[in-house]
């Protein structure tokens, strides 16, 4: 590759600043302009000017133009600059010298249009600040909108849930529905949340909070989507965490909840796993670590930027089957950036992914200075979960133990549940059963999914055929004695 020649490049940085740059010699005269300067002063390449044409009133010492920058190297002056048809205007200028090389030079901007630039960037400022305004206003009245129909439907939906005489089939309606309003206001806080985050305006608030309980609460708000599913949900806190700590526990668990409600969206079969784990502690300070982790579709390499992003999904497909506005995972970020935090993603298309995270948080007493400050590595949890992910996946392995295992106890809970009408629980061990045969013959699948149809239809007769059916063809192959 051929060397650029040093003055090329200090001439392109000269021409790249925007500003009129002028170099002269000892005795005042112009050796060199940059583009700027011979745009705005008019000059001619080939015969610069000397400087008192283009500065004729400098000082009122008469000095030569190298003894004034020597003097006033580094220094700024408003001076009035001439163009090379004599029309005038008001400049910034700076000056200095190259001692060793005998030259002087001169910066200058034109005033009018350093004036200009401000006034356009106060201008484009205000116009942002007013749109950010009409935004913010436009996002609070239309989600106001919204939550005042959705809490009479929420309302309504308690008052149903009441009534006496409710068959199974009346329970599921109201099921689905309450889940429609759980999502949609799911929805409306998210947008909420976001548009305080861009407005400046989220503040957290730190109290006492149980973390036990807060955990507790993300798993009871998913637990009948991931039941429903036939997904294995679990939660732990390791025993050697204080319960109490202080710190922003509603918003801790707005993220847990962010990211489980993910995990289970985007898991048809297997598990979905969260485990906190302590780091470190000293004093009053604990470090702790958030792990959730699912065996869902996975994010490629190149899609993980995108996931944060706000509005983006990883990609077009996943919108339009899975739904979801875009803004959980990217106010997930915001909120653990606020709390001096980051998020970690781990995935591989089609082999689940793993968000985690650590937070350093405030316990109520605190630990001696003289013990030893507890330590974990954090890889550990990641060793755990593996050997766990490897163990849950024999469960969806045909023929292997753990499969038969479970195949077999959620065959005798299904059939059990058609027989008393539960027609709630026998889904979700329809859907339990199709999952654990996903992977068995062609038969298997579609009579489990004929099956799990007849359920969802509540239809007794049809539920029985089917299971009989359904056990039939797969008796001989698993049921066997462990």
């Amino acid at each position: 590759m051929e060397t650029q020649n040093l003055d090329d490049i200090f001439t392109e940085f000269f021409d790249s600043i925007g500003r009129i740059v002028l170099i002269f010699d000892p005795l005042g005269n112009v050796v060199y302009g940059n583009n700027t300067a011979i745009e705005e002063l008019g000059l001619d390449k080939e015969a610069y000017p000397h400087m008192e044409t283009i500065i004729p009133v400098y000082q009122e010492e008469k000095l030569p133009f190298y003894d004034f920058a020597t003097m006033n190297h580094g220094k700024s002056f408003e001076m009035i600059l001439y163009r090379s048809n004599h029309v005038c205007f008001q400049a910034d200028v700076h000056f200095g010298v190259w001692s060793d090389c005998q030259y002087a030079f001169c910066v200058a901007a034109n005033l009018a249009i350093l004036e200009e630039m401000k006034h356009d960037l106060s201008r484009a400022e205000n116009e942002m600040k007013e749109l950010r305004d009409v935004r913010n206003s436009f996002v609070a009245n239309v989600t106001h909108e919204l939550r005042t129909p959705l809490n009479g439907m929420k309302g309504h939906l308690v008052q149903l849930e009441s009534l006496e005489g409710n068959t199974e089939g009346h329970y599921n309606i109201y099921r689905i529905m309450n889940r429609c309003s759980m999502n949609m206001e799911k929805i409306i806080n998210n947008i909420l949340d976001f548009n305080k985050l861009q407005s400046g305006r989220f503040e957290l608030e730190e109290t006492e909070f149980s973390l036990r309980e807060c955990v507790q609460q993300v798993k009871e708000t998913n637990e009948m989507r991931a039941n429903e599913k036939g997904l294995n949900f679990t939660t732990t806190v390791a025993e050697d965490i204080p319960d109490q700590l202080y710190g922003d526990g509603m918003h801790l668990q707005q993220i847990l909840n962010n990211l489980v409600s993910n995990a289970i969206k985007f898991t048809e079969s297997g598990f979905v796993k969260v485990k906190v784990v302590k780091v470190y502690q000293l004093g009053k300070k604990i470090e702790l670590f958030f792990v959730v982790v699912d065996s869902g579709i996975g994010i490629s390499v190149e899609e993980r930027d995108k996931v944060f992003e706000s509005f983006v999904q990883a990609d077009a497909s996943i919108t339009r089957k899975y739904g979801g506005t875009g803004l959980g995972l990217s106010i997930t970020k915001d909120l653990l950036q606020m709390m001096g935090s980051t998020i970690n993603l781990e995935s591989e298309k089609g082999k689940g992914s793993t968000f985690s995270f650590s937070l350093t948080l405030q316990t109520l007493e605190e630990v001696e200075a003289d013990v030893t400050p507890v330590q974990r590595d954090a890889t550990g949890v990641f060793k755990e979960l593996e050997l766990e992910r490897r163990a849950e996946e024999q469960t969806y392995k045909v023929g292997t133990n753990e499969n038969i295992k479970q195949l077999k106890s959620n065959m005798e809970k299904l059939i059990l549940c058609i027989e008393l009408g539960n027609w709630m629980k026998a889904e979700q061990f329809a859907a339990m059963v199709k999952q654990l045969v996903t992977n068995g013959e062609d038969d298997w699948r579609k009579q489990a999914l004929r099956l799990e149809m007849a359920v969802r239809k509540e239809n007794y007769e049809k539920s029985v055929t089917m299971y009989e059916s359904l056990k039939e063809l797969i008796e001989d192959a698993l049921y066997v004695e462990l």
